[in-house]
């Protein structure tokens, strides 16, 4: 028995034209699409791509691009789509740190390039040149140098990191004490070549002892013949114990203080006899026999009364005498009971070739009351003052 399947004729061919239409849908939709390959930082995927703009595939592909990532694109043997993943590294040299941009297969010798970064022969930095990088890696470079330090007799010359010449010691192993001398200074920067000479500096106490000298006593006597003298008690030195604080640099005393001393021995004193001192009279005569003399202008002078005897000088800021009187060039000191105030001299030494001139008797004092002057003489400087001395005078006592 036979089934025959019959359909309407109409029924037919709209069924056929349904499944033809279908079928040219799918053929146009596999028609447009077109194949992408995208190499991303050396991973590989191929798409079916709906447009061959660059930025669309990226999209349709969900790949998002930093503003550090480099595309690139190759249409010779179809679409090739790479992406270079910027990798952001901070080089830190010199107490400075630079940010750069390193991709795929860069290691850190790149990064150095990059930030301008030149490695001297000794200097240290934290991982191999040849190693390739990740996104936020830290490049650091220690600068090294080589210096040399001289102490204690020797030299070092080692390689020191940067910094100071303090740090650099305390890197070598050397202990610096507080007062010990470095030169350069402490806070100066180490340089390849550096020559760092440090000396020690150290104190002591030492204990020593001092001689005290003795001193001479002279005592005149009568028993002793002038120009000789006789020794009655004979000197002898003290002793001093002196503790001494010293300051030595490397080993050799630079500097002493004195801090305590104690005398251990007293001096005993020379006494040492010699002739009386010959006094010198202020009055050396007296003429009473008046007379005259011829002044330095060649005039014949009348006096009553001559006195030979000792004369000073004396000067003064201004002031007045004795008498109220000012103190100036011919007013005298003397001793007003024996040359009575008011008196009119002349005085001229006895050779004429030292003359004061006339005066008035007009002041006094001390050595002139107690005999050992006989007169004081004013000059208005010091120099005249010392140029005059003491000298035995001729005072004529006028009329």
């Amino acid at each position: 028995m036979q089934l025959e399947l019959r359909f309407p004729a109409k029924k037919f061919v709209a069924f056929a034209m349904t499944i033809i239409i279908f079928l040219s849908s799918v053929v146009t939709a596999v028609a447009t699409t077109i194949a992408a390959t995208i190499i991303d930082d050396g991973k590989t995927y191929i798409i079916q791509a709906l447009s061959s703009e660059t930025e669309e595939i990226l999209t349709q592909a969900r790949v998002a691009v930093g503003p550090s990532d480099i595309v690139t694109r190759d249409d010779e043997h179809g679409i090739v789509i790479t992406i270079r993943r910027g990798r952001e590294v901070n080089v830190t040299a010199d107490g400075k740190t630079i940010p750069v941009v390193l991709y795929s297969e860069e290691t850190a010798n790149q990064a150095l390039q990059k930030a301008g970064v030149k490695l001297g022969k000794n200097d240290l930095l934290n991982i191999p040149l040849s190693q390739e990088l990740d996104d936020g890696a830290q490049v650091k470079v220690t600068r090294q140098h080589a210096i040399h330090v001289f102490l204690d007799g020797g030299f070092l010359s080692p390689t020191v990191s940067a910094g100071t010449v303090e740090q650099a010691l305390k890197q070598t192993g050397v202990a610096l004490n507080e007062d010990d001398i470095v030169t350069p200074s402490r806070d100066a920067s180490v340089g390849d070549g550096l020559i760092v000479t440090v000396k020690r500096v150290t104190y002591r106490e030492a204990t020593s002892t001092e001689e005290i000298p003795y001193t001479t006593v002279t005592q005149e006597s009568d028993t002793v013949s002038p120009g000789s003298f006789r020794i009655t008690t004979v000197g002898q030195p003290g002793e001093r114990e002196v503790v001494s604080r010293e300051k030595l640099v490397d080993g050799v005393v630079t500097d002493r203080e004195a801090v305590s001393s104690a005398v251990t021995k007293q001096p005993v004193a020379e006494v040492k006899l010699v002739a009386p001192t010959p006094k010198i009279k202020a009055i050396a005569s007296v003429t009473n026999s008046g007379s005259t003399f011829t002044d330095k202008n060649g005039k014949s002078v009348s006096y009553k009364k001559l006195i030979k005897g000792k004369a000073t000088a004396y000067t003064s800021n201004g002031g007045t005498t004795s008498t109220g009187k000012p103190a100036q060039y011919g007013y005298v000191a003397v001793d007003p009971k024996v040359i009575p105030y008011g008196t009119k001299l002349y005085i001229t030494s006895p050779n004429g070739k030292v003359v004061y001139g006339y005066a008035e008797a007009a002041d006094t004092g001390g050595a002139m009351l107690s005999g050992r002057v006989l007169v004081d003489l004013y000059y208005d400087t010091e120099s005249q003052c010392r140029s005059f001395g003491v000298r035995n005078m001729l005072i004529y006592v006028l009329d």
